[in-house]
């Protein structure tokens, strides 16, 4: 909560930057009715702008973007395209950031929706590259029936700015 309304920036050592991001991650599943384990993965395709050092990799920003998950159980597949929304802080090498994220569901059984909750750690190891953690919880709902979905995953972020928005 506090990342979202803190108000003050470390200006005099960021800059307005802008960039692009990929995220992928694999790991575990659950879904119910009826309650099931599944394995799988989730590729996030991101643009991301705020006040942002990318040289000491310390910072606030806002991520947009879609982000596709695909899950494989005992009973079958399940892939769901949502748009996620997130707001980050990074401090040097570590990192957090929390978003919601929604969409589409699509399974052998029909087409649904989804509207999830998502929690992303990262630890970065370059400019660029960072490993994560990424923990969502919310419901899906397939055929009209409404349950929980979430996931554990682990992963991979890479991440380069575009430009700076200060001086183009």
């Amino acid at each position: 909560m506090l990342l979202a309304l803190a108000p003050l920036t470390a200006a005099a050592l960021t800059t307005h930057l802008s960039a692009v991001g990929v995220d992928v991650t694999g790991g575990l599943g659950v879904q119910a009715p009826p309650v099931r384990a599944t394995g799988g993965g989730v590729v996030a395709l991101g643009w991301f702008r705020g006040q942002f050092d990318d040289q000491f990799s310390f910072g606030r920003y806002w991520w947009v973007g879609p982000t596709g998950r695909v899950d494989v159980g005992i009973d079958g597949w399940r892939v769901t395209p949502m748009f996620e929304l997130r707001r980050g802080l990074d401090l040097l090498v570590a990192g957090v950031s929390y978003g919601v994220a929604g969409g589409a569901v699509v399974t052998p059984e029909g087409t649904g929706w989804t509207a999830r909750g998502v929690g992303i750690g990262r630890f970065r190891r370059t400019r660029a590259l960072s490993f994560t953690g990424r923990l969502e919880a919310g419901v899906d709902g397939v055929g009209g029936a409404v349950g929980f979905a979430g996931g554990l995953t682990v992963g991979v972020s890479l991440a380069t700015p575009l430009r700076s928005l200060d001086n183009p």
